[in-house]
């Protein structure tokens, strides 16, 4: 979805402080043995976006497809790999309580490509994994569009976006941090979360928003 809205200059500012977070994961996950033998005698490659719900103790309930690599196989592989091996640090509140976490990632599957045609690859092959995009008619100094903003939310059982902290990892002013909240929270309804017994449970979700610049009409 896309919003457009006037954003004026805006000068340099100290960074947000990260409180409210959504599960963080811990080392690297897929390795060359993950592969589907299927999909390697095929000489068939993808990337497929997943939606994980991680429970508060950090470890990955559930799993979804949102986007196919458009190989079954992989989509599988995607899904089941982080099903029995995926860790995380739990998704937390503001105040630190452990929560129910949803994250979204891509998994990309290729193979018997060098270090260059493989990004080249992914290039070809990727998903947008842009939840928002948002127009602008100024970004802060020193930043260039498109601008990433990854929001963690707290979404109720019902959907709703009850707070939100917005870094980019530290790399964005307080002000761009606020309107990505702002927006997060204006356009978004989540799917909240569920526990094992299909319960609808409050959550701390990720979304991503792009950062784009249009110059205001004269």
């Amino acid at each position: 979805m896309a919003a457009t809205l006037v954003f004026a200059a805006l000068i340099a500012t100290p960074l947000v402080a990260a409180t409210l977070q959504a599960p963080q994961p811990k080392g690297a996950l897929y390795n060359p043995r993950d592969y589907p033998q299927s999909a390697m005698r095929n000489d068939e490659m993808g990337v497929a976006r997943i939606r994980v719900t991680v429970s508060p103790k950090g470890k990955p309930i559930d799993c979804a497809v949102i986007y196919s690599s458009d190989t079954e196989s992989l989509d599988k592989a995607s899904c089941a790999v982080m099903l029995a091996r995926g860790s995380y640090t739990p998704a937390q509140d503001a105040t630190g309580q452990p929560l129910y976490g949803v994250v979204r990632r891509l998994v990309s599957w290729s193979f018997g490509l060098s270090s260059a045609n493989h990004r080249a690859f992914e290039e070809r092959n990727q998903p947008s994994d842009i939840d928002i995009i948002v127009t602008v008619t100024a970004l802060p100094a020193g930043l260039v569009a498109p601008v990433a903003v990854i929001a963690d939310v707290l979404v109720t059982p019902t959907g709703q976006i009850a707070d939100c902290n917005a870094d980019a990892g530290g790399a964005v002013p307080v002000e761009l941090a606020q309107l990505a909240c702002v927006q997060a929270k204006a356009l978004s309804h989540a799917m909240p979360a569920v526990d094992p017994t299909g319960v609808a449970v409050m959550s701390v979700q990720q979304i991503k928003l792009a950062f784009i610049t249009e110059p205001a009409a004269k």
